[in-house]
């Protein structure tokens, strides 16, 4: 996958609603979609897989968001678009995150910050050391977070990416609350604000005030807490929050009842209250029900203690038991598909067991069968191929003879003049060619006398220096010789001479009956080891040592001679 440029892929009705934090609108709307799959290209299935996945995690459905997740990456394995490519990655390292597989998800972001190494593409890189801090931060390794958050932060100036300046303070502020350093936290919080309020970002401000809050609350400074809870609390009304605005008030419920001022806290609770009314949260709603018990307790109202409590034990009871209603008809739905699937295989059973033995007996049977052609006609091959082998060496053997018996014979006789060649015109060059080519002929002829008289190869201490001494000659002159008069170089050269006198030995024992053991007989023919000598075999014939003794005890079997 590399970095091109790409056709940009989103629907504005989904990005709309998850700007919004309306991710179960949104989830409803990309179900939807995908109920089209079959309509929709690659990319555009990536695309609304990899949101419905982001809008599960927010809704905290981890299951389905790694499922989802799990689909968008089979997906991005087929697609070419770099950007929805990466944005599955990114939402798999989420999911997998939330499911508790921290590996899987650092897997896959240092998959991100590769990518975007490789690609020089340094807001990728901003973005995946962003997803590596968050991931880290939520597994509480606060040290290693604040590290990759600086990283980040760096990469944000040098890049002059303005509009990301407050979200690097905020990251580092939280890091610093995490750490109880609030000093530092409080200093970078600070300055997202100012940046926040210039660019007139509220929904965010809201989030770096709320955790000002935090902050002052870890300090123990009830009196700025609620400054910055009502500074929070302003905004969401204003671009209608609801659901921060009754988690503020809720927050400054608390507060009030930990200073014991009961009548503020139940002033705040019951503007949260309200609140809940229209957006209903009820693990939010079980808070402030104990708040509010507490609260009417101190003020020795225990009427309207009492239901408050009674209001959060409704909604204890009704929470776990939506969830065990929930459980209980997943339960009984799967135990009914299992109890008709159980039926279905029951009378099926006896039908096809009988089948099923009969076409598993004739298919072991059929394999067998095509396992014993398939071996015989690899043994036939190969045997086959072994003997065009032999016979072809056999046929090299003997064409090496009479080579070698017409050399003898050039040799001793005498040359004969032909009165026709002094009638022919011959340039220098042509007479330079023939005598270059006569006088590598003749120190080739030479090699082979000396090797065929003298046996040189069969000394495993052979080199080049001691045949050129032999010869008289220079290493030059004999490649020369050796490359322009064969196919070979000096070692095959040698290889070749080594491996004929093998197999004579191997021809001589088996031919008259004596013991021939070939893991000795290397260095009968020159060789420095016997990995040496059946590499060299093998190379030279095409036919390891024990394939040629075969054939030579075939042929022998067979009353067939060799050749002389």
């Amino acid at each position: 996958l590399t970095a091109q440029a790409q056709k940009s892929i989103s629907d504005t009705g989904v990005e709309q609603r998850i700007s919004r934090f309306q991710y179960q609108e949104a989830a409803n709307l990309i179900a939807k979609k995908l109920k089209r799959a079959s309509e929709l290209d690659i990319d555009h299935r990536l695309y609304y897989t990899n949101r419905f996945s982001y809008a599960q995690l927010r809704l905290r459905n981890i299951d389905s968001a790694l499922m989802f997740a799990r689909s968008s990456l089979r997906l991005a394995a087929k697609s070419n678009d770099s950007t929805l490519v990466v944005d599955a990655w990114k939402v798999a390292a989420y999911s997998y995150n939330n499911g508790g597989k921290l590996d899987s998800a650092l897997f896959f972001t240092r998959r991100m910050l590769l990518f975007g190494e490789r690609n020089h593409d340094e807001k990728l890189q901003r973005n995946a050391i962003i997803s590596m801090a968050t991931i880290l931060s939520q597994n509480k390794r606060y040290e290693e977070a604040l590290h990759y958050y600086r990283d980040a932060s760096d990469l944000t100036l040098r890049l002059n990416d303005t509009a990301n300046f407050s979200t690097c303070k905020y990251n580092l502020g939280l890091t610093f609350l995490n750490l109880k350093q609030t000093d530092s936290c409080l200093v970078y919080l600070q300055q997202a604000a100012e940046l926040l309020k210039k660019r007139q970002q509220f929904d965010q401000l809201i989030y770096v005030y709320g955790t000002m809050a935090d902050c002052y609350l870890n300090m123990k400074n009830e009196k700025e807490r609620k400054k910055y809870l009502l500074l929070a609390n302003d905004i969401a009304e204003k671009i209608g929050a609801k659901q921060f605005l009754a988690m503020g008030y809720s927050n400054l419920a608390s507060g009030a009842l930990g200073d014991r001022n009961y009548g503020e806290a139940i002033g705040y609770g019951q503007k949260a209250l309200t609140l809940l009314k229209e957006q209903p949260y009820p693990v939010l709603q079980m808070k402030l029900d104990s708040t509010m018990c507490l609260a009417y307790k101190g003020m020795g109202n225990f009427s309207e203690a009492y239901a408050s409590l009674e209001s959060f034990i409704k909604e204890k009871e009704k929470l776990v038991g939506e969830r065990q209603q929930q459980q209980l008809n997943e339960l009984v739905v799967n135990l009914q598909v299992r109890e008709k699937d159980l039926t279905i295989i029951s009378q099926q059973f006896e039908i096809t067991r009988k089948q099923m033995n009969m076409r598993v007996l004739v298919l072991v049977i059929v394999i067998i069968l095509l396992l014993v052609l398939g071996q015989f006609i690899y043994i036939l091959n190969q045997r086959r191929f072994r003997k065009e082998l032999f016979r072809k060496e056999k046929d090299l053997d003997q064409q090496t003879l009479e080579i070698r018996n017409w050399m003898e014979w050039k040799r001793i006789k005498p040359e004969e003049e032909d009165d026709e060649i002094e009638n022919i015109t011959v340039t220098e060059d042509v007479v330079n060619d023939k005598m270059v080519y006569a006088a590598q002929a003749l120190l080739f002829t030479e090699l082979r006398e000396v090797f065929d008289k003298q046996k040189l190869y069969l000394d495993p201490e052979l080199n080049l220096k001691t045949v050129i001494r032999v010869l008289g000659t220079n290493q030059k002159y004999l490649y020369q010789a050796i490359s322009g008069n064969s196919d070979n170089n000096f070692r095959s050269f040698l290889n070749r001479y080594r491996v004929d006198e093998a197999k004579k030995i191997i021809e001589q024992k088996i031919r008259g009956k004596k013991e021939l053991n070939l893991s000795e007989l290397y260095s009968s023919a020159g060789f420095h080891s016997p990995v040496s000598f059946y590499r060299a075999f093998k190379l030279v014939t095409g036919l390891t040592p024990k394939d040629y003794a075969a054939e030579i005890r075939w042929e022998v079997k067979n009353g067939k001679e060799t050749n002389k």
